[in-house]
């Protein structure tokens, strides 16, 4: 993790009052010493797509965007205010990808971090399995410049983007 990364560096100044000097406090606590606010950089909630092909196949995605650009990911992304975890997973898809899901069940959840604005969130990532409608609508767009269908087993792990991804995804190796 760069220095610029770490919180402490980053939030400088009190979001209520201005005050120069947030001090660090456990885990992603902050807080000011002129007006006593306390301010918590919470872990941020995301979901992603496990969907399967023909013959156990993945599909994969390559990110068009940093952080990780050019790297293999699975779909999905940030769940936004209001929006509940398969809501989130619903708009993803056919953000990235044009596809509208079915059958989606839960199948796990991981620890991530993600280094973005020079400022390094924690994630919990959210992922499930899930069914598509018709795959020959596929399209990649957002922060997707392609995609491909893979066998879990085939994957090069140096080359997929996050922890969080490479751990889901090693246990659908161990699991097929």
């Amino acid at each position: 993790m760069s220095a610029d990364a770490q919180p402490a560096l980053v939030f400088r100044f009190c979001p209520r009052c201005g005050a120069a000097g947030l001090e660090s406090g456990a885990g992603s606590r902050f807080s000011c010493a002129s007006c006593r606010f306390i301010f918590y950089l919470d872990v941020a909630a995301a979901v992603a797509a496990i969907i399967r092909g023909d013959d156990d196949r993945v599909l994969l995605t390559r990110r068009a965007i940093d952080p990780q650009r050019g790297k293999l990911d699975v779909p999905g992304g940030f769940v936004e205010p209001g929006e509940t975890a398969e809501e989130a997973l619903h708009r993803e898809l056919r953000e990235e990808l044009n596809l509208e899901i079915v059958d989606s069940k839960y199948f796990c959840s991981e620890f991530n971090t993600y280094d973005y604005g020079g400022l390094r969130y924690n994630t919990l990532d959210v992922y499930y399995t899930c069914g598509v409608h018709d795959p020959s609508l596929i399209r990649a767009a957002d922060d997707i410049s392609d995609y491909d269908f893979v066998l879990p087993r085939e994957i090069d792990m140096s080359d997929v983007a996050f922890d969080s991804v490479r751990r889901v995804l090693a246990r659908l190796v161990r699991s097929a």
